[in-house]
Parts: structure tokens; C-alpha cells; sequence
């Protein structure tokens, strides 16, 4: 087994790279097409074009809110994946979700569904279906009654533009595309093996209360009150007021079910843009009767799950992988796609963002919103794939991404809200405010701390030979960190916090010191870390200080910690005039200038013509790279190039900038 992918941009790169591929008679296929910038109506002048036969080569797909391509989100581009499967068979087949207005129960489609397969025991079913259909949570339960030994993966479609209303999404099943219909690929063989996981992080909140009155997907009344006045009751109205995405951090729980996420939106019914007044709208049917609790999205909780998801990855038989993951998802924990799927970047690591997913939780398949779900596959017992479960270990930034969750706990939940609920709340804020690795208060805290003014200074502790000492130590250097930080607490007793920064560095915040006075300590410190003994290394202690006046404290000691690598000063205080950090700061903005240009197609080739003296004619032409910011100002050559070789990224640069050349001048006659 072999899986081929390609990123197109166009329905023509979409023809030619399908078109170009060559398929063997001898082998087996599965085709998948993810879009999230192809409208319905191209894709079917798309798929029309397509010369390809069907009987051979099984093809299945759909819109979505971005694609997943070698590991790495990208969003305005078009996957298509081909998996080539040496014994493995893979059968599409489509079902009508929908007959004329009416909705179709989960068993009748799944009845169908099993019946035009053959079957589904022993097999991997990857399934796309519209989301205009709620019935997606009653499809695994339905199938389970089918057949044995099947795993589910996949989810709800997403348009591929944004506009549910003018642009529907749609599904794909061979040479058609649908607005209304269920797709899937059943995966099976006698040497086939598949490993499906689900990540999802919800944690159940509080006591349960019964849904009295619904309309399906709208909910009118829990425990006899309007729903939205409930659900204002338990989170609060103004924080909502204030936040209007923290709707989608507290969702729904079933009772019966309080591992999977029923999304809510609060204030417009997503696909009739009427407004939902006093109801709210739940990406699931609910029934009367039902008992459901306020769930809440815990960052930390999806990073374990993530891990144990990740785990499972390392160890199953791998030459192929598939991922899906919730839009809802990306735009709750903002930069999960990098992380949860930061083993498995660079690998065959490919999929799609979707409107709730489909997954095989190691015991069941289930439906949720927010989860990220994969598949292993392979046809070898013995093969295994690029995961690097290392790259989860920092969850660190995924509590920075989560301030207003943060915010929420630490200050503005309601007396209702920690009454009913006060355990939950104490977990989750321990989780949010206090760092896992170090059991010091975390860098959320921290930043939380210094944007509500309980900070005045603060000074970050760095070690100038962190990589050196992670070498030598072999992963063994939390002694260091430990009696660092112990001297630390010694020197500052009550007129000091620490915190968690890295794994090699701390912060030390006051509320009453200054820059200054945390410095002269700062040297004291210095010669008395300097007499501890250690067997194997010899730490470089680093001191970068600064004043809470401009409301970037962190990122100001980021810029110093930059600083004294360039100048290797022990001790430095923060000021926007300095040389040093003047130097820094153009480097971390041009920093950020690559990493945006890589990941939204930023990277740009100008065209240099190149001239024969004898013809007097242009035969060839030189692209030149050229980098964009956001409002679309071209960066120095010469700057990029230096800090991208710095930070290695020059290599990235080099391969998306010869993809752009590709793409750009395939049909340009020789």
C-alpha cells in the first residue's frame, strides 16, 4: 500500500494531477478529493472532465473547511490523494440522505448503505455525508447492528467556500457530486489492517437537567425554561455578550454520553440564517426526555487524548494515514492543527476539515463535534510510519490560545455556574493555571496576570546552553530546572511569583519590584547557581528583565532571551531603543512574515527573462523569490534568506517557491 498526494489550486490542476497518474492494471485504488476552494458547480464540470474508470479506480470525496496535506493544515486548496492498494479492495457507494424535504432515518440509510457494499464486516468505512443531515450520531448505532469488526472514519461535509447558503456543500462518489447524499469507501482484505483513533477533549460539567421541548436540531426548552435563557443562566450573559465564540468552548453533553460534543450556535441558525431568538441550534437531534449537561472544550484534556491517539499511531502497522478534524475544533483551540497533528508532519499524513466527525474510539464509533479522528493503514503487519510522539510533549501553547477559557475560570464564572459545578471548575482551572511538566502556575497564568495588571516586572530565567544540556543529559535535566528554581524562591520569598515559561526556564514575576530591583537580585542568584555542582554539564544562566508598561510583557522577554543569544550579556533589561533588540525585533517580524508566507501561499516567483546575445531573444526565464506580508509588502532577499537559514526554514521556502513555478507554468508551451 502507497498513498500519493497532491495539493492543486485550480479544477485544472485537479484534472491534470488524476489525469497524469499512472494506474496499473494489476493494482487497486481509492481516489479521495478534498476541497475547500472549488465550488459545487466546478467540481462537477471538474469531475466531468475527469478521464478516469470508475470500475477501477474507486473514487470518493467532499467540500471541507480546509485540507490536510503531508500533516500540515492548508486552507484554499484542493487534496487529491491516491492510495494504491496492492491486495486491499476498496468499494464506493452513495446513499440519498434525503427524500424530497424530508430527512431520512439513520437506520434506513445505514440499511442501504450496508446492502450496496456487500456487507461491512472487517472493514474500514470512510464516510463523508452533507451536514444538512442530523441524524449523523444515530449512524454508528445503526451500523453496529450491520456487521462486526468494522471501524468508522470521517464526517460532515463543509462548504467549500464558506456560504452554506449560495454554495451547499457537497459529497463525491465517483464521476458525480451531491448536495444530498452519503458517501463511503469501504477498505477490506485479508491482510488489510486498520487503526482508527478519536481525540476529542470535552469534559462534562455540573449536574444534568432534561431537555422538555425540542424541534429536532432546535432546542426550546430545558427543564421547563427557554434554552438560551438556561444556558445564559449557567455561563453567564455578559461573558457571552463579550465573547461570542466561548459558546462553541461549552457545548453539549448527553448524560449517556459524556465523552462526545454536541456544538451549539447561539445566535442564528446556521443554515436558514433565521434567528434563533430563544432556542439554540445543536448539531445533533435531541430528544424530548433527554438529559444533557454544559460540557466545556479543556485544553489539557485534548492534549492527553491527542497523545494516547498518538500512541496508538506509533504502534499500529502504518504505510498510510488518514485525518479528519472539526472546524469547530480549529476554531476553539486555534492552533490545534498544528500540534495534535505535529507527529506526523511531513509524513503521508492527509485529509480534510470537517463540519463534526466520525471515529473508532478504541471501543466504539461514535459521531462528535471538535474531535480530531485517524486512521493507520496498512497492508504490512510490520510496516511502520513517520510519528514522532515527542512533538506533543509542549502543551504549552495550546493553554496560550485559550486566554478567554482562562479568563473565564480564573475571574468571571458565575455564582450559578461554580455552585452547581465546583469541582469541574476547580479541575479545569488547575489544568489551565498550573503547568503539567513543572507543577508551577503556568504561562496562561502568567499572561493572564500581566494583562490584568497583577504584574509590574517580571524576569525570564533561560539557560544560554538549553540544547547543549538536553544533549548531554539525555532528556534527564529537570534537576537543573528544580534547583534553579528553589534558589529563586529562596532570594524572592513573598515578594514574587514563579512560573512555568519552557522546559528549561521559569519566569519570576512581581507586582511589587521593578525591572531593576529583580536584576540586582538576579546577579546575587547568578554566583550562587554558579556553585552547584552537576556531573555531566555545566548550565549558562541567563538573566532578560522588563517593566509591565506597554501590555507585551512576554513577548518583551522573548525579545530580550533573543538578544542575549546575538550578544551573550548574562543580564538585560528591556528597552525599545536598545541595538540588540532592535536587531531581534526585525528578526522575529520577519520570522513571522515566513512562517505566514508558508503557511497562505505567500511565497512568490518574479520572473527574470534571461537573454541569447546572438538571437536577441529571451529563451529562459529565472524565478526570483520573492516573500509577502499580509498587506502584501515584499521583504529584502536578503533578509529573508538569512533568517530563514537561521531558523531552517530555507528549505520550506525552496519547495513551496518550486511548487508555485509547477503550478504556474505547467501548461506554458515549450
Amino acid at each position: 500500500m502507497k498513498t500519493y498526494d497532491y495539493l492543486c489550486r485550480t479544477p485544472r490542476n485537479v484534472v491534470r494531477a488524476i489525469e497524469e497518474f499512472r494506474f496499473s492494471d494489476k493494482k487497486n485504488y481509492l481516489l479521495r478529493i478534498h476541497s475547500s476552494n472549488i465550488t459545487g458547480k466546478d467540481m462537477s464540470e471538474t469531475l466531468r472532465k475527469l478521464k478516469v474508470d470508475f470500475s477501477k479506480v474507486a473514487t470518493i470525496g467532499c467540500s471541507c473547511g480546509g485540507v490536510i496535506f503531508k500533516g500540515r493544515g492548508r486552507s484554499e486548496n484542493t487534496l487529491v490523494s491516491i492510495t494504491e492498494l496492492d491486495m486491499a479492495e476498496a468499494t464506493v457507494a452513495s446513499v440519498r440522505l434525503f427524500d424530497g424535504s424530508e430527512m431520512r432515518k439513520a437506520k434506513d440509510v445505514a440499511e442501504e448503505l450496508a446492502a450496496k457494499l456487500n456487507g461491512i464486516d472487517n472493514s474500514t468505512l470512510l464516510i463523508f455525508f452533507s451536514s444538512r443531515w442530523y441524524h449523523a450520531a444515530s449512524l454508528s448505532k445503526a451500523l453496529s447492528g450491520l456487521g462486526e469488526g468494522f471501524t468508522i472514519i470521517g464526517g460532515g461535509t463543509y462548504s467549500a467556500t464558506g456560504d452554506e447558503i449560495d454554495d451547499p456543500n457537497y459529497t463525491i462518489c465517483n464521476g458525480e457530486s451531491s448536495c444530498d447524499e452519503l458517501v463511503c469507501a469501504k477498505i477490506s482484505g485479508d491482510s488489510f489492517f486498520s487503526t482508527t483513533r478519536m481525540a476529542n477533549g470535552v469534559e462534562a460539567l455540573g449536574k444534568a437537567y432534561p431537555v422538555t421541548k425540542t424541534d429536532g436540531h432546535v432546542l426550546k426548552e430545558i427543564d421547563g425554561i427557554p434554552a438560551k435563557q438556561w444556558y445564559k443562566k449557567l455561563i453567564g450573559e455578559k461573558f457571552i455578550n463579550e465573547n461570542e465564540d466561548i459558546v462553541h468552548a461549552f457545548p453539549l453533553v448527553r448524560n449517556t454520553r459524556k465523552d462526545v460534543c454536541i456544538d451549539i450556535f447561539y445566535e442564528i441558525d446556521p443554515f436558514t440564517d433565521n434567528w434563533l431568538e430563544d432556542n439554540l441550534f445543536v448539531f445533533d437531534a435531541i430528544k424530548e426526555g433527554e438529559m444533557i449537561r454544559v460540557g466545556c472544550i479543556n485544553p489539557e484534556l485534548s492534549v492527553q487524548e491527542s497523545r494516547k491517539v498518538c500512541d496508538a499511531m506509533k504502534e499500529a502497522p502504518l504505510e498510510s494515514m488518514f485525518a479528519y478534524s472539526c472546524m469547530t475544533r480549529r476554531s476553539i483551540l486555534k492552533n490545534c492543527s498544528a500540534w495534535e497533528m505535529a507527529p506526523y508532519m511531513d509524513s503521508q499524513c492527509s485529509g480534510a476539515f470537517m463540519a463534526g466527525e466520525l471515529g473508532f474510539d478504541g471501543v466504539n464509533n461514535k459521531y462528535s463535534n471538535c474531535a480530531f479522528v485517524s486512521a493507520a493503514l496498512s497492508e504490512n503487519e510490520g510496516a511502520k510510519g513517520y510519528v514522532k510522539p515527542d512533538r506533543l510533549k509542549d502543551a504549552s501553547s495550546v493553554q496560550f490560545d485559550n486566554q478567554y477559557l482562562l479568563t473565564y475560570f480564573l475571574s468571571q464564572a458565575n455564582s450559578e455556574l461554580k455552585s452547581e459545578m465546583s469541582d469541574s471548575l476547580e479541575r479545569l482551572e488547575k489544568n489551565l493555571a498550573f503547568d503539567a511538566m513543572s507543577g508551577l502556575p503556568s504561562l496562561s497564568r502568567f499572561i493572564f496576570g500581566s494583562e490584568n495588571n497583577e504584574v509590574s516586572s517580571a524576569m525570564l530565567v533561560s539557560l544560554r546552553n538549553e540544547d547543549t544540556i538536553k544533549a548531554v543529559t539525555y532528556g534527564q535535566s529537570g534537576s537543573i530546572l528544580v534547583s534553579a528554581i528553589s534558589i529563586c524562591k529562596r532570594y524572592f520569598e513573598q515578594t514574587a511569583t514563579i512560573y512555568a515559561h519552557g522546559e528549561l526556564s521559569f519566569i519570576v514575576a512581581s507586582e511589587k519590584l521593578s525591572a531593576k530591583d529583580l536584576l540586582e537580585k538576579a546577579e546575587v542568584i547568578y554566583y550562587e547557581l554558579n556553585s552547584v555542582n552537576y556531573e555531566e554539564c555545566v548550565p549558562v544562566w541567563q538573566f532578560a528583565a522588563g517593566d509591565n508598561s506597554d501590555g507585551r510583557l512576554l513577548k518583551n522577554l522573548n525579545l530580550l532571551r533573543l538578544s542575549q543569544t546575538r550578544s551573550g550579556e548574562r543580564f538585560l533589561i528591556y528597552s525599545e531603543t536598545g541595538a540588540e533588540q532592535s536587531v531581534a525585533i526585525r528578526e522575529l517580524k520577519v520570522l513571522e512574515v515566513i512562517n505566514e508566507a508558508l503557511t497562505h501561499d505567500r511565497v512568490v516567483p518574479f520572473y527574470q527573462g534571461i537573454r541569447n546575445n546572438t538571437t536577441g531573444k529571451i529563451d529562459i526565464y529565472e524565478s526570483l523569490m520573492r516573500v509577502f506580508d499580509k498587506d502584501g509588502n515584499i521583504y529584502s532577499p536578503l533578509e529573508v534568506i538569512s533568517v530563514a537559514n537561521q531558523y531552517g526554514l530555507y528549505s520550506k521556502l525552496s519547495k513551496k517557491m518550486i511548487e508555485r513555478v509547477f503550478a504556474e507554468t505547467e501548461n506554458v508551451n515549450a
